[in-house]
């Protein structure tokens, strides 16, 4: 008689199909009685280890992009499968739902200055012109320069950190404003009022906007004795623009 007995040893993933059509699904050791190409019986000793392909779902966030555990990089939002080898040659498949939070780095142009469109971000205002050095107590939304040059913004939130393009200001604004060396404005920061005095003039026109670009009054200055004062009790707190005879401007600030 030609009876046979073999051992096979074999380290799979998830299941293994043995030859008389049994599918195992667990590791251990299983005996199979078969008949072999004489006829005569053949017992087949079987050795398994099975080992399992890992599933998992994350909730993952990002910034511009978000680069996934295998090394690609996703440019947009949405639930996606990644595949990552392991140790024991079966496969983990990841899926990835995938939530980027993009910075707003666009500038809204503002009257002697600009405002960061990104709301509720902390801010650091750069000087391209100086390798965009960063501009010492500019971190605020709005930024006013006090000299032409080009300007941008890096804009930090919820954990992501991103520079705007360069903008261009090309306007000297004045803290003090000086019609043939005879026009002081003051005090700034004010409260209650803003001081015009001029020597040489008895009246001029005026206008005060504020940082959207809005006139939030607006009227005509007669000078006694050479000074004016300016009624600034209706304004909120903030920073305005005043612009006598539509020829000079000064930003102030009311407390």
């Amino acid at each position: 008689m030609n009876s046979s007995q073999n051992v096979i040893s074999t380290s799979v993933c998830n299941s293994y199909t043995a030859a008389n059509g049994e599918v195992y699904t667990t590791s251990g050791t299983y005996i199979q009685n078969l008949t072999n190409a004489s006829g005569c019986d053949s017992t087949l000793t079987l050795i398994l280890e099975i080992n399992y392909a890992a599933t998992n779902t994350i909730n993952a966030t990002g910034c511009a992009n978000y680069i996934a555990p295998d090394g690609q990089t996703f440019t947009q939002e949405g639930t996606y499968a990644v595949t990552i080898p392991t140790f024991n040659g079966c496969d983990s498949i990841i899926t990835i739902n995938l939530t980027l939070e993009a910075i707003d780095t666009t500038v809204n142009i503002l009257p002697l200055g600009f405002q960061a469109n990104e709301a509720l971000a902390f801010y650091q205002w750069l000087d391209c012109d100086n390798n965009f050095a960063p501009i010492s107590g500019e971190v605020n939304r709005e930024f006013f320069p006090n000299s032409p040059g080009n300007y941008a913004v890096r804009i930090t939130n919820n954990g992501c950190v991103d520079t705007s393009a360069c903008y261009s200001f090309s306007t000297v604004d004045l803290n003090r404003l000086d019609y043939h060396s005879a026009i002081k404005v003051y005090p700034n920061p004010c409260a209650e009022e803003l001081t015009v005095e001029c020597h040489g003039r008895e009246s001029f026109s005026y206008s005060i906007v504020d940082i959207t670009g809005d006139a939030v009054s607006s009227g005509r200055l007669q000078l006694i004795g050479h000074l004016v004062a300016i009624d600034t009790s209706m304004l909120t707190a903030g920073m305005y623009v005043l612009q006598l005879n539509n020829e000079q401007a000064v930003r102030f600030v009311r407390r």
